[in-house]
């Protein structure tokens, strides 16, 4: 088995952690889990000060929650998307 590449600056978040997703300027959300695809790990996240778009669609779910690779998170620009796991 290969090891999972990182694809964010620095080291992984610990669980626990806040980071700042960059992905439709979504913001400051806690590392819950960890997962992997196609070779790189990635983080499983929750919001915790969502944009008033995102609370919508949150009312939508039970519990929300979606993952993100590194560079998706930091302190660099908005990453625009479209595709939202729900």
């Amino acid at each position: 088995m290969k090891p999972l590449k990182w694809s964010g600056d620095g080291a992984i978040p610990a669980l626990g952690a806040t980071v700042n997703v960059r992905i439709n300027n979504i913001g400051p959300c806690k590392v819950l889990s960890y997962f992997s695809d196609e070779g790189y790990i990635g983080l499983m996240v929750a919001p915790i000060d969502p944009p008033e778009w995102l609370l919508s669609r949150m009312k939508q779910a039970s519990t929300f929650k979606f993952d993100v690779f590194g560079i998706e998170i930091g302190d660099g620009p908005e990453i625009k998307s479209v595709v939202i796991k729900i």
